[in-house]
């Protein structure tokens, strides 16, 4: 985990967006994703950077695009469904899913966390390492922060998440950004 932290204006996002080229000439993938304020979504930053990845995906030739197919397929399992929910650009990937039971609120956020976790294990391979890109961390949901711990203690090498925070703001104040 790499946190850059600061006040408005100094250029943390303007860094974020120097990751690209780096991390496109290693094979990688670079997946961004931002908290827009403090009533944002749960997972909603890491939901828009999957989806960037699957963008990403997109662009390869048939072939090997078959094969991501394949390997998300296999990772996500029974979890595709939830994580489609979340992240509707999976559904160009893996096609139309058939949708479970709903399950109850605290069984359906294991499942978010489960699917997030395994869809980024099959992602973030030391032959395509994974930056995962948030700006505006200050206003991450406690289960987008569970599930960022959660992500850096399960995943390898090939996972980095770098994020930004703002410390001087209304919202943004440096006690709740050190927590992180």
């Amino acid at each position: 985990l790499v946190l850059v932290v600061g006040p408005p204006g100094i250029g943390k996002s303007a860094l974020l967006d120097e990751l690209a080229e780096p991390v496109i000439a290693r094979r990688g993938f670079l997946a961004r994703g931002k908290f827009e304020d403090e009533s944002a979504e749960p997972f909603s930053a890491i939901a828009t950077a999957v989806g960037s990845i699957v963008d990403q995906l997109l662009t390869e030739a048939p072939l090997t695009l078959d094969r991501w197919r394949m390997r998300l397929e296999l990772a996500l399992a029974g979890f595709a469904p939830v994580i489609v929910e979340l992240v509707p650009r999976l559904r160009a990937l893996l096609g139309e899913l058939e949708a479970g039971p709903k399950p109850a609120p605290a069984e359906a956020r294991t499942q978010v966390m489960l699917a997030f976790g395994r869809l980024l294990a099959a992602l973030a391979r030391p032959e395509h390492p994974l930056v995962l890109a948030i700006d505006n961390l200050q206003w991450a949901d406690g289960a987008s922060i569970e599930l960022i711990d959660k992500l850096l203690a399960d995943q390898g090498a090939a996972l980095l998440v770098v994020a930004t925070a703002r410390t001087v703001e209304s919202g943004g104040d440096a006690a709740r950004v050190a927590e992180l």
